[in-house]
């Protein structure tokens, strides 16, 4: 498993060259074998700046698994997934 932090993951979600090409070569290939992970502080890290206006909002395929219930009840369009099950 590949753990983004959110600096990592808003570059490579956006192709920034801050992400060299090491990194971004293991964040694809971790993200072809199911292996790239973000932690839940980091959607919530991105959501806050895109509410702020500094940082558009990112198309993603993200799907955010947590058992936390607050995550799962949070009203934004995220898809969540109750890790529980």
């Amino acid at each position: 498993m590949l753990l983004l932090d959110t600096h990592a993951a808003i570059w490579f979600a956006t192709e920034d060259d801050s992400l060299d090409r090491r990194s971004r070569h293991l964040a694809v290939a971790a993200l072809k074998d199911g292996r790239l992970s973000l932690s839940a502080v980091s959607f919530w890290e991105i959501a806050l700046l895109v509410a702020k206006g500094r940082l558009r909002s990112i198309a993603h395929r993200a799907t955010l698994a947590t058992a936390d219930e607050r995550l799962l009840k949070w009203k934004h369009p995220l898809k969540r997934q109750d890790a529980r099950r």
